[in-house]
């Protein structure tokens, strides 16, 4: 009934350590709707700020308004419900078999952590919380500066038929097509120090060794997942003529 066509995220590290992210979602209605939700989780941050939501018609972005309460039916406005745990952002807009674009910007507060040794930013872009499914997943994740540093490094956590490509030295991208509902995608990227000098939080000792070894861990995790999985198809396939 509900079905999310494309997702795009354009998201940008900021020198201060915070996030700031734009996505383009676009929701297919195959029955009546009064709008939608989207879920911010504040896990590991000091909070968002920033939001702004717009829908993309022909081509041009037409804002909608911040408002604290509206009802069933309502259109062109939506309301944000912050708890300890999330931002529950509802958008007002009818909709019954048709597409509809949704521009939704915001910053994520202090996301980024400065090690002695390195900066990382580990954050989850799509929750399992998700509970619609997504055709075609891309990340657009730019670090504040271009740099050729070779510590520079990218993992992915989530579904295994996802993708991650340097675009050039500024600029990469995470892609999955087909993502589930309940289904995470997570970045991890690691970064020099410099690049995000401004950013507060800061906790002691080097990392970077670690990290790599904890993202060794759980590729070969995922490798025995895999045999795990390919034998247990293999079985049956031997069982199923019997």
């Amino acid at each position: 009934d509900l079905y999310i066509t494309d997702w795009t995220v354009e998201a940008q590290i900021l020198e201060n350590g915070d996030l700031s992210i734009s996505e383009d979602i676009s929701f297919e209605f195959n029955k009546k709707y009064n709008g939608v939700y989207r879920d911010i989780y504040l896990n590991k941050t000091s909070g968002v700020s920033d939001i702004k939501v717009q829908e993309i018609k022909d081509g041009r972005p037409e804002p909608y308004m911040a408002v604290e309460k509206a009802k069933n039916g309502s259109k062109g406005v939506y309301t944000t419900e912050e708890s300890k745990e999330k931002i529950h952002l509802k958008i007002y807009s009818p909709s019954e078999n048709e597409t509809k674009t949704f521009r939704i910007s915001y910053t994520v507060k202090n996301v980024a952590i400065k090690y002695s040794d390195i900066a990382e930013l580990y954050y989850s872009f799509i929750g399992k919380q998700n509970e619609t499914a997504i055709g075609r997943l891309l990340i657009n994740l730019y670090l504040p500066a271009a740099t050729d540093d070779a510590r520079v490094k990218l993992f992915a956590h989530g579904p295994i038929n996802g993708r991650i490509e340097k675009i050039d030295n500024r600029h990469y991208q995470l892609r999955v097509q087909e993502l589930p509902a309940n289904n995470y995608v997570k970045g991890r990227i690691l970064v020099p120090v410099e690049l995000i000098a401004r950013s507060g939080n800061i906790q002691e000792g080097n990392r970077y060794q670690s990290i790599l070894d904890e993202e060794a861990a759980y590729q070969n995790e995922l490798a025995r997942e895999s045999a795990r999985n390919e034998a247990f198809r293999n079985f049956f396939k031997i069982v199923n003529p019997i």
